[in-house]
């Protein structure tokens, strides 16, 4: 489980750098941020991503789907008070 992880992917990388994202260079920017090996990690989470989402039709999950998935493993909730937890799921899954 992610919840297992000593540090999880995101957990480097600071609310704000990932909430202000607007464009897709920006995005790319900031995963360039990450620190090895999470970066590696969220590049290869994003590969299998879009593996799925090609199979869409068959399996119903959408790039949006599968970020609501992922994304409360992908930064430690528990750091977060409940309600900028809430907050930043929901920006971070609109990173994804």
């Amino acid at each position: 489980r992610a919840s297992d992880l000593p540090e999880h992917v995101l957990d480097g990388i600071e609310p704000t750098a990932l909430t202000s994202c607007t464009r897709v260079d920006a995005v790319s920017d900031t995963i360039g941020l990450f620190s090895e090996p999470n970066r590696s990690i969220f590049l290869w989470l994003l590969d299998l991503c879009v593996e799925v989402t090609n199979n869409s039709d068959v399996n119903k999950m959408t790039a949006k789907n599968l970020a609501i998935v992922f994304t409360p493993n992908l930064f430690n909730i528990a750091k977060l008070n409940p309600m900028l937890a809430m907050t930043h799921n929901q920006k971070v899954t609109d990173f994804f």
